[in-house]
């Protein structure tokens, strides 16, 4: 099978899950750089273009590879991928399974501005919603702030046809709230009021209007602050009403395939503020826990009877190796500081989102992000020259002539 992706981290987690079942995945990266292309889980690695930059050739590339390699399944890893491979899914060779939903159904499940509606249908509970832009931003807003503020998609067309991930960011005024609808391309944003709390996970194969297998987490710490992802999380025993929700939401969408979806704990309630319908960031916990997910899709994908085991593991920890380090050192300059202390020991029946000792090539590009980002800081810090001359105080020695 052929996994795209493999430059993110759910690339990385389904890629080891499905070598740990006996399966061959072969790995396509624009980046040589990616987890998965270093990962000895990986049987090879196709390069193939950006599809962010150019959806068709991306699609193009991978029927090339599906048919040389030969693979039977390809998989998407990230959101313009699954969009190019649900509008291409006819260019592959007659037995290669595309695992994409009808470009309509794709739509519905990336569109944020219908998920709203459609998860209040399910009886699944949302925050308050405001679509928002520019034009109508003079109106105010219906709640105080702070807002968190949320593109229509998380993958969005800039001026030059290539598409770009936005994140949401939270405004704490006025202008932070202007600040970030200028900064997406169409000025246009979901408005929602910041909830404050711990942030919860479901995750899952939902197949045929029924969920084959479910995991559900809790976050403790994120990273960015305040909108950011989990980067320390364990698994937690199941709501089943949650889960059935979940159902209903996803039947409506007619969503086939793995999902994840997004809840805060605010005020003794679950909130739904997302859902990604792909390999997400972090995966490797459900695999750890006794629920392979990818594994499961895959056996589903090809018309065999998928191995679950509904009674996953609780207690199960998941460490984002990069982030959590970040998100500690803010709890021990912001309190409380003992909690970073410990979150700093070691805790066993924990999986990490990179560190792994029977493939420990992927901390390589762990490095080298981490490089890379300490120099792009180092370079902010230091003045230019223009900087110096303007500063008050002694200048530089200049000689007359």
């Amino acid at each position: 099978m052929l996994v795209s992706g493999g430059e993110t981290l759910g690339g990385l987690a389904a890629v080891r899950a499905l070598r740990d079942v006996g399966h061959q995945p072969w790995v396509a990266v624009h980046d040589p750089r990616g987890y998965a292309a270093r990962s000895r889980a990986a049987a090879g690695v196709v390069r193939v273009p950006d599809p962010s930059e150019d959806g068709p050739a991306f699609v193009r590339a991978l029927a090339d590879a599906a048919a040389a390699i030969p693979a039977s399944i390809v998989m998407p890893g990230n959101e313009p991928a699954l969009v190019a491979l649900a509008a291409g899914a006819d260019r592959f060779p007659p037995g290669v399974v595309v695992a994409a939903c009808p470009p309509d159904v794709v739509e519905r499940a990336i569109d944020k501005a219908q998920l709203a509606n459609l998860a209040a249908d399910a009886g699944l509970t949302v925050p308050s919603t405001a679509h928002l832009s520019l034009s109508t931003f003079a109106r105010g807003l219906p709640f105080p702030y702070p807002v968190v503020v949320k593109p229509v998609r998380s993958d969005l067309e800039g001026p030059g046809g290539a598409s770009r991930h936005y994140s949401a960011r939270r405004a704490e005024s006025p202008d932070d709230l202007r600040e970030a609808l200028a900064a997406l391309p169409n000025a246009r944003a979901l408005v929602q009021p910041f909830l404050p709390g711990p942030i919860g996970s479901l995750a899952g194969v939902f197949w045929q209007g029924e969920m084959v297998a479910v995991v559900q987490s809790r976050g403790d710490r994120i990273w960015p602050p305040h909108c950011g992802s989990m980067t320390w999380a364990v698994t937690v025993p199941l709501d089943e009403r949650l889960s059935s929700r979940m159902g209903h939401l996803l039947r409506a969408i007619g969503w086939n395939g793995l999902f994840q979806a997004d809840f805060v704990e605010h005020a003794g309630r679950c909130f739904l503020i997302d859902l990604n319908p792909r390999l997400y960031t972090s995966l490797a916990i459900t695999t750890h826990a006794g629920a392979n997910l990818p594994a499961i899709w895959v056996d589903l994908l090809r018309g065999a009877p998928p191995r679950v085991d509904r009674r996953y593991a609780v207690g199960v920890g998941y460490r984002h190796d990069e982030d959590d380090i970040r998100a500690l050192f803010r709890m021990f300059v912001h309190g409380p500081r003992i909690a970073a202390l410990r979150g700093l020991v070691p805790r066993r029946r924990t999986v990490h989102a990179v560190f792994s000792i029977r493939d420990p090539m992927p901390l390589l590009t762990s490095a080298g992000k981490l490089f890379r980002l300490a120099s792009a800081r180092l370079r902010r810090a230091q003045p230019t020259r223009a900087e110096i001359l303007q500063k008050p105080g002694p200048q530089p020695y200049r000689r007359k002539i």
